[in-house]
């Protein structure tokens, strides 16, 4: 299908034929015909075809209309073929040349790009249906895919990487939707080749997020895991060692997901030495190290093993609870692992996040990038010679730090759990005296009272008792449906997010700034002010409502937030604007967005129609297009009884993305330079 139809050349002058033919003046229009029955008609100069004309091949019903320069087609012109095949663009000596687009018979393939003495040659797209579906779109070389490039198929699998003559070779990443794989590494001859990462991914129910499931790092050979490598299961277990065709092959530990291990020779996924020595499971709560937070406390040792009678205290209760939110959206049999995604619902379940601890804080607290807001980051302390579970622990940690911190499907296995929560218990609950008091705070007063941790219900039980928990909120009870066309809308509002992340100013946090190239880890938040902003510029801001009131209904409504009198009212604005979001929680206020102005019956106004304030309450929110108007009218706004997912969908289609694009507010963010007072002045 990739073969496209080769032009026709006007080999050479023709100016004989041209005497012999012609009729109408050598200079200006006039027409040809030629011995072999081509024609042509158009502009002449000097004796010869220049400027614009039309030349028809006659026995193959194939014309060219377009610029001529001394008999050789070059310039802008367009190639028509009998089967309805089209290109149009530049051309050079007859040949494509430049850019242009290429149209096949009936759309069946279309390729717009640049192109080289007629072949496909520099950057360009080859579309391989009519409605784009499966296409390539990157570097070509003389027709053939070479360099950088994508590759989305009509199975809906995507590759991304590098090419070279028209397979897949040298860095890419490549996604089975079918299979929910993702495969990150080397490649040769369209196959897995040298080192690269495979991650085989599972799909929730309701739309729910993937979930981590299975993963391996390590060499490949012809698209086989063979050479060394490490393979994490869904419960926890790990293998670390040698592997061939797929097949654990040569000396390697296994890992269990208890903590004991087994090491040994290994033949065909086979152990061979059956004499291998089990060694028992470390306690994960005897190697808690957290000795720089009790470093402060009168004897410091005493107070790390009162912090570990307190978590073994607790150990059931903490299990429980990780076992039961790991159960959210997937059926308990195959719970193994917590997401990020439950552990934020954990979270603001037992009322952790406050405006000064907001969520994208408690994660860097949770994963140790941070001790405590404000508290700079932690020391490093040097570490005894690693134990076969802590270099399974540093390959899935190496894994983690270079993906974003805040990803909702990242994996959290039960000893990081532990970890975090007293890491959180001790930013949480800093006016304590001692750390062991801190965790038993947030054991009794938050985990205890608050998590709902059964472990006979099953997963449809902990949904009721989740839905019942958000108090009748819409979105929150339908939220997995919600979440599945949020989904179908990040690449709309990724440009969005990029413009409310962008850092604002010098006093940005250090978290927020530009990372050096060779640091792949991200760490991407806006504040709750951009998210204002947007809703202002935008004039989205609910009518009436004041941008605390918004906040707190949108970006901030997971938080137990109560608005201050006004006698504090400014004080705790200013505090609200400086929250950071993460990505999920930045989208989720977006679709609260959406159910406010849907419970309101609100109507978008006409393009340029001004609020009477727009710095108040953007009384008239807009739903203008890109141009100012639309050939077809809006649809109809979601009726009262519209599900959630629908009301979002039609708020993203028709009010927000409409209102970005007419408003060129990625430019108007990235430009702003508002000091903090003035503008918490105008968003007042």
């Amino acid at each position: 299908m990739e073969l496209l139809l080769g032009e026709p050349v006007v080999d050479g002058a023709l100016l004989p034929a041209v005497e012999e033919a012609h009729t109408g003046s050598y200079d200006g229009e006039g027409a040809s015909h030629f011995r072999n029955g081509n024609t042509y008609v158009g502009h002449f100069k000097e004796r010869t075809m220049s400027g614009r004309g039309e030349y028809a091949w006659t026995g193959l019903g194939v014309t060219y209309a377009g610029e001529f320069e001394r008999n050789r087609m070059r310039g802008e012109g367009k190639y028509s073929w009998p089967d309805g095949s089209t290109y149009e663009g530049q051309v050079f000596d007859g040949l494509r040349d430049g850019y242009g687009v290429f149209t096949g018979p009936h759309g069946i393939c279309r390729y717009s790009g640049e192109w080289k003495a007629g072949h496909r040659h520099g950057k360009g797209k080859l579309e391989y249906d009519p409605n784009g579906v499966s296409y390539y779109e990157g570097e070509w070389v003389t027709d053939e895919k070479h360099g950088q490039g994508k590759m989305v198929y009509t199975s809906g699998n995507v590759y991304e990487g590098q090419w070279k003559r028209n397979v897949k070779s040298g860095y890419g990443e490549m996604r089975w939707a079918s299979t929910a794989e993702v495969y990150k590494g080397q490649w040769a001859d369209g196959l897995q080749e040298g080192e690269g990462e495979h991650e085989w991914l599972r799909p929730q129910n309701d739309g729910h997020a993937l979930q981590l499931r299975e993963r391996y790092a390590g060499k490949w050979h012809k698209g086989q895991r063979s050479g060394q490598g490490i393979f994490v299961y869904a419960n926890g277990s790990a293998y670390r060692g040698g592997w061939r065709a797929n097949l654990k092959h040569g000396e390697g530990v296994f890992m269990f997901e208890d903590g004991s291990s087994c090491a040994g020779l290994f033949e065909d996924d086979r152990m061979l030495d059956a004499s291998s020595v089990m060694q028992p499971a470390a306690d994960p709560v005897a190697k808690l190290d957290v000795s720089e937070m009790v470093a402060a406390e009168k004897d410091p040792e005493l107070a790390a093993k009162h912090v570990v009678n307190t978590l073994v205290r607790f150990h059931s209760e903490v299990k429980r609870t990780y076992r039961y939110y790991a159960a959210m959206h997937c059926p308990p049999s195959e719970a193994f692992t917590l997401a990020l995604e439950q552990l934020d619902t954990l979270l603001h379940d037992i009322k952790v996040p406050t405006l000064d601890l907001p969520l994208a804080d408690a994660h860097r607290v949770f994963f140790g990038s941070l001790l405590r807001p404000g508290a700079g980051q932690p020391k490093l302390t040097a570490s005894p010679e690693p134990s076969v579970n802590q270099l399974v622990s540093e390959a899935m940690s190496a894994r983690q730090s270079a993906i974003d911190m805040h990803a909702p499907a990242r994996p959290i296995l039960l000893r990081e759990f532990t970890s975090g929560l007293v890491r959180l218990a001790h930013a949480r609950h800093a006016q304590l005296p001692s750390l062991a008091q801190r965790v038993h705070e947030l054991m009794t007063a938050h985990l205890l009272p608050n998590a709902r941790a059964t472990p006979s219900h099953g997963a449809s039980t902990i949904e009721r008792e989740r839905a019942q928990s958000v108090g009748g909120d819409e979105l929150e009870l339908h939220w997995p449906a919600v979440r599945a066309v949020r989904d179908a809308f990040l690449d709309q509002l990724h440009p969005i997010w990029l413009a409310c992340a962008a850092p604002r100013a010098e006093d940005t946090p250090a978290h927020r700034r530009p990372r050096a190239p060779d640091n792949r880890a991200s760490d991407e938040t806006c504040r709750c002010r951009e998210f204002a902003q947007l809703l202002r510029n935008t004039r989205l801001l609910p009518a009436g409502m004041t941008v605390a009131d918004a906040l707190v209904a949108t970006a901030l409504k997971r938080y137990d937030v109560a608005l201050a009198t006004s006698d504090d009212a400014t004080e705790q604005l200013a505090q609200m604007l400086e929250v950071e979001l993460t990505h999920e929680e930045f989208c989720r206020g977006i679709c609260h967005v959406a159910m406010l102005h849907h419970a309101a019956h609100d109507e978008p106004a006409p393009l340029g129609a001004e609020s009477a304030d727009a710095h108040d309450s953007a009384a008239a929110p807009a739903a203008a297009d890109d141009a100012g108007a639309r050939d077809t009218p809006l649809p109809l706004r979601p009726g009262a009884d519209a599900p959630p997912a629908t009301v979002v969908a039609h708020f993203l289609e028709w009010r927000l993305l409409p209102a970005w694009r007419a408003h060129r507010l990625e430019e108007q963010i990235r430009a702003m330079a508002i000091p903090s007072a003035a503008a918490d002045d105008q968003l007042s």
